[in-house]
């Protein structure tokens, strides 16, 4: 026997039109009886709680083949259940005919627009999805029916289209978000909403507001968007969802019960007066979920973004301590009997060998000076700083120059230091931001040139401004911007030493200081470099 072959995965998921074109029908249906159901007590001629075509949009939204196969459906289900509720042919021809045309265009319109379920998490993102998927498409809709009906002497264009707009927006008001949310959740994350400690607690609550608003002329709304304010800030949108949508069916059950009566008006147009107060009430409470919801989500990706920036950054010291030690110790064992085999047998090498071992010698103290400054480097990226202290700047520009003794006294370097302000900040960073920024001074100087530093300060304000200048190579103004990069070097190795962190480290210092560095140069006439310390309190 042969074995069977499996479909494939593309069509085995495809759901099938006739299945597609049932459930959309039956949810429509189901729908409409509920909401023909509730406007039953008001004697209106159209629902006054329109709940059927939003949810049908979202599952269309959803399953985007055999779309032609539900809207049919969907028609012909609206047409029986007008039947059935004693509406004329005329009517039940007009009304499925303008309930298709509104749920065609609100499909249309949020799939030309890629408006989905992830556009409610923002204020405008829900205005945009309410207004092309439920407002505008109930407007067409609501035109469509009232002059059909109107032309056919059903019934008049304008009570037809005041009853259709105030149901088709609260309906879709409420039922829109909530399909759209529960589509992209799931049936059971839906279910499970309630079940949330604060839901429990405010559905009673935003019943109960619903009622209090209704038990007075003119209705203040206000009371039931309590509530509602109050679901945005504790529990999740879709909750918020299901229970903006008990507050519109208490509201239009105690209607259609004749339990409270509705607002006097004059003429027909006046009974928008209540729906929209109630749209009033109900739209700002979603947008608010809508904003929390999106603060919420960004907050739990910076969170997130967070967590993995931290785990990069110990794996990063974690990796750059492990390399610096394991690097340390066979780089110390090749310079250490570099310098020995020239100390033991310098004498009896040719010169080209000696010259072989310095050079030996050499880079491995580059490449220790290039670990020590990585190390350090990646050290002061996460550095925690404590409270700040008082320093007195005098004592720790001459701890630097005890430092810098080797260089100073070799290059015969003449460094100058006038009258320095305390400042606030750390010892450790602000000595090793000098340490480098007068380390460089001394350095960058032209062949055959005294090296001559001058460090002054001046206070502005709550600032101090100390400033480093020497007599150098100076820098072009197209290389500045580069200069303060991690590894930038500007200059070839064998001219000058350096591993190319050295400023890196000053600009990262200052920042951590609340300051900034400021640079002063051109080629062959010496540098400013200015640094921003908070000064101390006087």
């Amino acid at each position: 026997m042969g074995q069977r072959q499996a479909a494939p995965a593309s069509l085995a998921a495809a759901p099938s039109p006739w299945r597609s074109a049932a459930t959309a029908a039956a949810l429509h249906a189901a729908l409409a009886v509920a909401s023909l159901t509730l406007a039953r007590g008001t004697g209106a001629e159209v629902a006054t709680l329109w709940l059927a075509n939003a949810p049908v949009t979202a599952l269309l939204m959803q399953r985007t083949g055999h779309a032609r196969y539900a809207l049919a459906a969907v028609g012909l289900s609206n047409a029986l259940v007008n039947l059935l509720w004693g509406s004329s042919p005329d009517a039940t021809v007009t009304l499925a005919a303008a309930n298709v045309v509104s749920i065609t265009m609100a499909v249309f319109l949020l799939r030309r627009l890629v408006l989905t379920a992830a556009a409610l998490y923002s204020p405008a993102g829900l205005v945009r999805v309410l207004w092309y998927g439920a407002f505008l498409p109930e407007l067409i809709g609501a035109a469509l029916a009232a002059a059909l009906m109107s032309a056919l002497g059903v019934a008049a264009f304008g009570p037809v289209w005041v009853a259709w707009v105030q149901g088709g927006w609260i309906g879709s008001l409420v039922m829109l978000p909530l399909s759209l949310l529960a589509g992209a959740a799931g049936l059971r994350a839906t279910v499970r909403v309630l079940g949330e400690r604060p839901a429990g607690v405010l559905l009673p609550l935003c019943v109960g507001g619903t009622l209090l608003s209704l038990a007075h002329l003119p209705y203040p709304f206000v009371i039931l968007a309590i509530p509602l304010v109050w679901a945005a800030a504790t529990v999740s949108q879709l909750a918020h969802a299901v229970l903006a949508l008990a507050v519109a069916l208490t509201a239009s059950v105690a209607m259609a019960t004749g339990a409270f009566l509705p607002a006097p008006v004059q003429s027909h147009w006046e009974g928008l007066y209540v729906p929209l107060s109630l749209l009033a009430a109900l739209l700002p409470t979603q947008m608010l979920a809508a904003a929390l919801a999106q603060q919420r989500a960004q907050m739990a990706l910076l969170a997130a973004q967070t967590e993995a920036l931290r785990r990069a950054n110990d794996g990063l010291e974690q990796f750059v301590r492990v390399a610096s030690h394991d690097l340390r110790e066979p780089l110390n064992t090749v310079v250490q009997f570099a310098r020995l085999a020239e100390e033991d047998a310098g004498a009896e090498m040719p010169p080209a060998a000696r010259r072989y071992l310095g050079l030996v010698a050499r880079a491995g103290a580059r490449m220790r000076e290039l670990l020590d400054d990585i190390l350090r480097y990646a050290r002061l990226q996460r550095e925690e700083l404590g409270e700040a202290a008082t320093l007195e700047l005098a004592p720790l520009l001459a701890e630097v120059q005890a430092v810098l003794a080797g260089s100073v006294r070799s290059s015969g370097a003449e460094i100058a230091v006038g009258p320095l302000p305390a400042v606030r900040g750390h010892a450790p960073l602000l000595l090793l931001m000098f340490q480098n920024l007068v380390g460089n001074a001394i350095k960058f100087v032209p062949p055959g040139v005294t090296p001559a530093v001058n460090i002054t300060a001046e206070r502005v304000g709550a600032r101090v401004h100390v400033t480093v200048a020497d007599n150098g190579i100076g820098i072009d103004v197209l290389d500045q911007p580069r200069l303060f990069k991690p590894f930038s070097r500007l200059h070839l190795r064998r001219r000058y030493e350096g591993t190319g962190l050295g400023l890196s480290i000053v600009a990262h210092v200052v920042r951590l200081h609340g300051g900034e560095v400021r640079l002063s140069s051109e080629p062959g006439r010496g540098s400013r470099f200015t640094v921003d310390l908070p000064a101390a309190q006087q």
